[in-house]
């Protein structure tokens, strides 16, 4: 009798879906999911692969799985693999991509060394067949302090404590719009609440919607979609691979053009720290997990109570209001002063250009638009929703540069 395959390495990626399909992904994901802390010591390298070996076999419907075996690094995982040994980021990429042989004996001399006889790591892999590397096992996913409290904030538990939180927070399924982004590192899950609204005139005046029917926001109109309606949502944002806490930010949305507006100032975080680990694979108790999921659900019913309702919509559109029509006399240098600080890239800010002069706002609010609305083009989730995070500051950028110009 032949021992059972493994199964299909599980996706790990999605753009916009629904609540549905990014629960079930993330359900795959936690029944092939390892935790194993580790001696550095015994952390070995074979052709630029993780090589693992110890691991109790896994019991699975098909049968008794043996998940030893080497699981190729992920991107984040090959730069915390150096930086665990204090190898620089760039040199260890560039080594695993062009001198496979060089990552190995680098890797495995520091993991012999005495300044690391006493270090720990946690690992996270997930199992399974990967047609791309057909040598493997699965992906090693990052290496972490052996302090990170991973157990208590994995994706799926914090999207179930969200929805309770939702749900405790006042608010029904029918009263809100879930949909999700899964990339190698992080979580993204938009709550949106269409019927919680605010209104702004004066920070959408004279805006047209790129994604409407150019028609602009009508004001006083009696087509309800051509009204400066803004809504209430929430971002919840979770990382399983180091990349940052846990986090809600209010983040609002345009409803002419879905722009979204994240509120940062006001985001509610848990820093994914915990006690000690032991060596060894780590199974996660009941306990635990239930105490990490109060605290997720507490700040999700918090988020809701005070995000969620058409007074904090007013107040922060009328905040935003308050620096928003700054004018934007020289759009060029407004422009490239912002994408330097912002850190954008030249298609990235070429695209905010685009995208300013067609929604016609010679305004910082124009700005603010421009940039929420560029992001809706761009497939890297992480991306997006970084550039996304620092529209206010775009916009407030912006209205900087027509001040200076006005002293001048």
């Amino acid at each position: 009798m032949t021992a059972p395959t493994l199964p299909p390495l599980p996706q790990r990626t999605a753009r916009r879906e629904d609540l549905g399909a990014i629960v079930r992904i993330l359900q795959t994901q936690q029944r092939q999911q390892i935790d194993l802390v580790a001696s550095v010591s015994n952390l070995k390298s074979v052709g630029g692969n993780l090589a693992v070996s110890g691991l109790d076999p896994i019991l699975s419907e098909d049968g008794v799985l043996d998940a030893n075996g080497r699981y190729a690094f992920t991107a984040t995982a090959e730069g915390q693999i150096g930086s665990t040994f204090g190898i620089p980021v760039k040199y260890t990429r560039l080594l695993r991509s062009t001198n496979t042989e060089l990552f190995d004996e680098n890797v495995n001399s520091w993991a012999q060394h005495a300044d690391y006889a006493d270090k720990k790591v946690l690992v996270r892999f997930l199992w399974g067949l990967d047609p791309q590397n057909p040598d493997t096992v699965g992906a090693a996913r990052a290496v972490l302090s052996d302090k990170y409290g991973v157990g208590t904030y994995d994706n799926l538990p914090i999207v179930l404590a969200v929805l309770d939180g939702i749900r405790e927070g006042g608010l029904t399924a029918d009263q809100v719009q879930i949909t999700g982004d899964l990339s190698e590192d992080r979580l993204h899950l938009t709550v949106d609440a269409p019927e919680i609204q605010g209104y702004g005139w004066k920070l959408l005046e004279g805006y047209r919607s790129p994604y409407g029917n150019g028609s602009g926001t009508g004001h006083g109109g009696t087509d309800a979609e051509n009204l400066p309606i803004i809504s209430a949502g929430l971002l919840i944002q979770n990382s399983e691979t180091g990349l940052g806490a846990a986090k809600i930010t209010p983040r609002l949305r345009v409803k002419a053009c879905s722009n979204g507006l994240q509120v940062t100032q006001d985001a509610l975080r848990q820093v994914h720290v915990g006690a000690r680990l032991a060596e060894g694979e780590v199974q996660w108790s009941d306990d635990t997990r239930a105490a990490a999921n109060q605290l997720a659900r507490k700040q999700a019913a918090d988020a809701v109570r005070s995000f969620l309702n058409a007074t904090y919509v007013q107040r922060v559109v009328d905040r935003l209001e308050a620096e928003a029509d700054a004018p934007v006399k020289d759009v060029v240098k407004t422009l490239e002063v912002v994408s330097k600080e912002q850190g954008y890239t030249e298609a990235e800010a070429s695209s905010i250009l685009d995208f300013f002069i067609d929604g016609g706002q010679r305004t910082a609010g124009g700005v603010l638009q421009a940039v929420t609305a560029a992001v809706q083009q761009i497939d890297d989730a992480d991306r997006a929703f970084d550039i996304e995070a620092g529209a206010i500051d775009a916009m407030r950028i912006a209205a900087r540069v027509a001040r200076e110009a006005v002293a001048v």
